[in-house]
C-alpha cells in the first residue's frame, strides 16, 4: 500500500522515469514494451499498480513485472535520488535538450533516464561526432600504448572520445583522450555514486574536464548492460586487444546492431588477449585499424548515413542545459 502511495503522488515526468529505472533492472524488455504502451513514464507507472493487460507481454510476465514494484525498497530509491540531486547529478530524460538522440536504435532497451556529471554538451549531435574504443581491462604495453595514442588523435582531430570506466584499454584511451581536447565520456556501470574502485582520480578528472555518464540511478550497483550506451553513442568503435567472447566483442556486436561502423587494431596471432579482436577482422564486417586517420576516414564515410538517421530522429538543439531537479 506504501508503495503504491508513493507512485500516486509522483506528477511529473522526469520523476517517473527516475523511480523506474530504479525499480527495473536496465534494458527491460517488458519495461520498453510497456513503456510504449503506456507513452509516457506517468502512465506506465499507472500501469505498474494496474491489473490493465500490456499488449505482447504474457500474464506471467506482467505479474513479474509488476511484482518489483510491489517490492521495491521506496525508502532507499527516495533517499537515493535525493542525494543525488543534492550531489548536483544531473537527470536527463528524452525531450531534454542534450538528451542524445543517438540511442534511438537501441529500441526497447534504450534507457530511460541518464544520470550525468560534467558537460552535458558532448552527448548532443549524431553518432559521427564521437569514436569509442574497447578492449581487455589487462592489456599490454603495447596495446596500453597503442589505444592512448589512437584516442589522442581522435580528439586531436575534433572527435569525442567515448569510453568505459575501467582499467586497461579503457584507462588508456580515457588518458589519450584527456591529452587532447578533454571531449571525453566516460560511461560508468553503476550509479554515479559508486566511487571506491582503486582509480577514482581519474573519473573526478573527465567529470571535472569532461563527462561521466550512466543509466544507472544513485545507490546502483554494476551491470553490464551500461555497455549498450557506448556502443550507441559513438559512430565508430574500436576494439584494442580483446579476447574472444569478452565484454568488448559483445560491445562490437552491440555497435553494428546499431547500425555503426567498427574497428580493430589486429594483434599477434599467437597473443590469446587479441583473440577476439583478430576474430572479428578474420569473420565479421569490421575495418582493419593501423592509426588514427584510420577511424577518422571510416568516421567520415559514415557520416552523411548517421547524420541523416539522426535528423529523422529529431536532433536536439545544441543549447547546453542542467535538467531541472526531481521534483514529483
Amino acid at each position: 500500500m506504501e508503495n503504491r502511495q508513493f507512485y500516486e503522488r509522483i506528477t511529473t515526468e522526469r520523476m517517473a522515469r527516475a523511480v523506474i529505472a530504479s525499480v527495473v533492472p536496465p534494458a527491460d524488455n517488458t519495461t520498453g514494451i510497456a513503456l510504449q504502451h503506456a507513452g509516457s513514464a506517468l502512465n506506465l507507472l499507472q500501469l505498474a499498480i494496474s491489473n490493465d493487460q500490456i499488449p505482447r507481454v504474457s500474464p506471467p510476465d506482467a505479474h513479474l513485472w509488476r511484482r518489483r514494484f510491489d517490492i521495491a525498497d521506496i525508502t532507499s530509491i527516495r533517499t537515493n535520488l535525493e542525494l543525488g540531486e543534492a550531489e548536483g547529478q544531473i537527470l536527463l530524460i528524452p525531450g531534454d535538450p542534450d538528451w542524445p538522440t543517438s540511442l534511438s536504435p537501441l529500441g526497447y532497451s534504450a534507457p530511460l533516464a541518464l544520470w550525468a556529471q560534467g558537460n552535458t554538451y558532448l552527448l548532443t549531435g549524431p553518432p559521427s561526432h564521437r569514436v569509442a574504443l574497447v578492449g581487455g581491462s589487462e592489456c599490454s604495453p603495447y596495446g596500453f600504448e597503442v589505444a592512448s595514442d589512437l584516442s589522442e588523435w581522435v580528439g586531436n582531430n575534433g572527435r569525442t572520445v567515448v569510453a568505459l570506466h575501467d582499467t586497461g584499454i579503457a584507462q588508456a584511451s580515457t588518458l589519450g583522450g584527456l591529452r587532447g581536447t578533454n571531449d571525453v565520456i566516460t560511461v560508468l556501470p553503476h550509479g554515479l555514486d559508486q566511487e571506491k574502485d582503486g582509480f577514482d582520480y581519474l573519473r573526478k578528472k573527465v567529470a571535472r574536464l569532461g563527462l561521466l555518464v550512466t543509466d544507472r540511478p544513485p545507490g546502483a550497483a554494476v551491470s553490464t548492460r551500461s555497455n549498450r550506451i557506448l556502443a550507441a553513442l559513438a559512430g565508430v568503435t574500436t576494439v584494442i586487444e580483446a579476447q574472444a567472447l569478452s565484454d568488448s566483442i559483445l560491445i562490437a556486436s552491440m555497435a553494428h546492431a546499431c547500425g555503426r561502423r567498427v574497428g580493430a587494431v589486429p594483434g599477434r596471432v599467437t597473443d590469446a588477449a587479441s583473440a577476439g579482436t583478430n576474430d572479428l577482422l578474420r569473420h565479421g564486417a569490421t575495418h582493419l585499424i593501423s592509426n588514427g586517420s584510420d577511424i577518422i576516414d571510416l568516421l567520415d564515410t559514415a557520416s552523411p548515413r548517421l547524420d541523416l538517421h539522426t535528423l529523422m530522429q529529431g536532433a536536439p538543439t545544441h543549447t547546453a542545459a542542467r535538467a531541472p531537479g526531481l521534483s514529483r
